[in-house]
């Protein structure tokens, strides 16, 4: 499949539209292409920090596209507000370079373009998430959970600390649970039984605070705990893959709320360090 194809199939792959033949073509050519994985990875930095309610449309992200690459927007994108919006993104892009001109670019789509944002759909309405005690000494100095309705929320863990996860889905149907940690300056750090090689964590339909049975010593430069969750099974090294790709493409992941990566349902912990 050619590149130039492959490079404007990414919105509809990012929304789920492809058939799965043509979807497995895209997927290998982002896991292969450098550049495609960072335009990919904006497209899920815009759509999941900037996207009302549930995203951007279709044809918002075609403009986009176009402005990342100085390209020609599609036909769909093309009035004379976007084409505004276009070449403001593009002076954007390449006088502030990647991550502030995907802010901008996200910014002015907003702006010029409010009335065409859809809703794709949202995160489960039913209580789903991890909830993460810190323990010293074998109590819990505090807690706090993540996930479909919870994100933002504070845990106090001195370094040193284990953590001791749990998890809940009053959903209908099985979902999968990582944790990874996060450095300030934008590291993934795994967390027992978080592992690069692990699989995400089955967490049964009906589950209410199930608990892991293993432990995790928390690492002295964690400063966010990322609760991932997906109807389908995923394992770490997907995400670290993502996360790397993010990285040189200059992403700020230590100041996202949500990391570019594949999965429904996101939530951030914010890890604090008492002195």
């Amino acid at each position: 499949m050619p590149r130039f194809v492959v490079f404007w199939l990414l919105p509809r792959y990012a929304a789920g539209a492809l058939p799965v033949s043509v979807a497995r073509h895209v997927r290998g050519a982002i896991d292969d292409d450098d550049d495609l994985a960072a335009a990919y990875d904006a497209l899920r930095f815009v759509d999941r920090t900037h996207g009302a309610a549930g995203g951007l449309s279709g044809a918002q992200k075609d403009l986009l596209l176009g402005a990342i690459l100085d390209a020609t927007p599609m036909t769909a994108a093309t009035t004379a507000s976007p084409a505004t919006a276009t070449a403001s993104c593009t002076s954007w892009w390449s006088l502030a370079g990647p991550v502030t001109g995907i802010a901008a670019c996200a910014a002015l789509l907003i702006v010029f373009n409010g009335d065409d944002l859809q809703n794709r759909g949202g995160d489960d309405t039913a209580p789903l998430g991890v909830r993460v005690r810190c323990v010293v000494n074998g109590a819990v100095v505090d807690e706090a959970a993540a996930g479909a309705r919870q994100t933002g929320a504070d845990l106090d863990c001195p370094a040193g600390a284990l953590l001791a996860f749990s998890t809940t889905n009053l959903s209908a149907d099985v979902r999968y649970a990582f944790v990874i940690g996060l450095t300030d300056g934008g590291a993934p750090r795994f967390l027992p039984p978080f592992g690069a090689a692990s699989a995400a964590r089955a967490v049964e339909a009906g589950s209410v605070d199930a608990v892991v049975d293993v432990l995790a010593p928390l690492p002295a430069d964690v400063t966010s705990l990322f609760v991932l969750i997906d109807a389908a099974p995923f394992v770490g090294d997907e995400i670290e893959r993502r996360l790397q790709r993010a990285a040189r493409a200059r992403l700020p992941l230590s100041h996202l709320d949500k990391l570019p990566v594949d999965v429904a349902t996101q939530g951030r912990l914010t890890v604090r360090t008492p002195r």
